[in-house]
């Protein structure tokens, strides 16, 4: 599998997207949340880059920031999201809406709540035709949409066409949103939101080997959100591991899994199954705790009471800083020098 080097935690030279100090918050009791802090990353033409961690870390939301598809009380107070260098926080609503769903894509994770169950699928693709391409006629609109169904893998495509999201299977309604996503045929980024979740293993890798192929054929950038990292281990060029809306460690994915540098990234290598490396019916590895109460955050770092490598001095009262620990390999922690990576749980590539 191939990487994408960088000298900064903000990767590729010429990115499609750049996402500079981007900070999101939420009303809370006791004063504004902040759900995203100051996140910088990139993503260039052809580069799949996974992005990692529990839920409550804020990776969809940084998804819905990138699309500005935030909710309502939701407020950007800080940062730029460049995409192709306009700044997509600054544009007005009528040119956002001409990118989204044209040149910048959303798949999310259960496509059975994302899909209109009074509408055919046919209906639901060739939407994004009639949105962005206006003067193609009826019949060539479901002409495309038949031809892209059948280009990701929907058997009897013209029989699906005129079905409805509940006659179909997960699998199928997961390739239906695809289909959505690409119709236009000029999408430069794709940001997929745990989109295998939902399906069975068997489903899941067919899903996965769909998007490498479509990724590599358009040469798009693709964010791939998830919490599995052996997802990551399959698909991604690069990796970004998110921890309580922050960015904890970046590298390339070979570079990630033979040396792990975060605690928190180790955790989590540490709870994938391993099979024949334990007893039979024994309990798989665990990170204690949970994800901190982001309107009430330690002082020092975020993942302070749940690191097994933590010390009151720096960790307990110090924010540790990105630092670049080689080229393009970058971690949020104090006593990463000290972390062995052979205790990690390794994952071939």
């Amino acid at each position: 599998m191939s990487s994408t080097s960088s000298t900064s935690p903000d990767g590729p030279a010429s990115p499609v997207i750049d996402i500079q100090g981007l900070e999101l918050r939420f009303p809370g009791e006791s004063g504004p949340v902040t759900v995203i802090d100051k996140v910088d990353l990139t993503i260039g033409t052809g580069e799949i880059l996974g992005l990692v961690g529990e839920s409550g870390c804020g990776k969809s939301m940084l998804a819905r920031s990138i699309m500005r598809l935030i909710p309502v009380s939701a407020r950007v107070t800080g940062g730029r999201v460049l995409f192709e260098g306009q700044d997509l926080l600054t544009i007005d609503e009528s040119e956002m809406r001409r990118i989204r769903g044209n040149r910048i894509a959303i798949i999310l994770q259960e496509p059975m709540t994302s899909l209109n169950p009074v509408f055919t699928v046919g209906n639901q693709i060739t939407e994004v035709l009639s949105t962005h391409q206006p003067g193609l006629k009826p019949e060539e609109r479901k002409k495309r949409a038949i031809e892209m169904m059948e280009r990701i893998g929907i058997q009897f495509p013209a029989h699906r066409f005129s079905q409805y999201p509940h006659e179909l299977s997960g699998g199928i309604r997961q390739r239906v949103m695809i289909a959505i996503a690409l119709i236009g045929g000029n999408v430069g980024l794709l940001v997929a939101d745990e989109p295998t979740t939902a399906l069975d293993v068997t489903i899941q890798a067919q899903i996965l080997e769909l998007f490498v192929r479509l990724q590599a054929e358009q040469r798009m950038a693709l964010l791939l959100i998830t919490h599995d990292l052996s997802v990551v281990a399959q698909t991604a060029h690069r990796v970004a591991v998110m921890y309580a809306g922050r960015l904890v460690e970046i590298a390339d994915v070979i570079s990630l899994f033979e040396n792990p540098l975060h605690p928190y990234t180790l955790g989590l290598m540490n709870s994938l199954p391993r099979p024949g490396d334990r007893p039979r019916k024994s309990h798989m590895d665990a990170i204690p705790g949970t994800v901190p109460n982001l309107a009430n955050l330690p002082p020092g770092c975020q993942f302070f009471d749940r690191c097994e490598h933590r010390r009151d001095e720096p960790c307990l009262n110090t924010m540790p800083q990105l630092e670049e620990t080689a080229d393009g390999h970058w971690v949020r922690c104090h006593r990463w020098r000290d972390i062995q990576p052979s205790s990690s749980a390794m994952v071939t590539t």
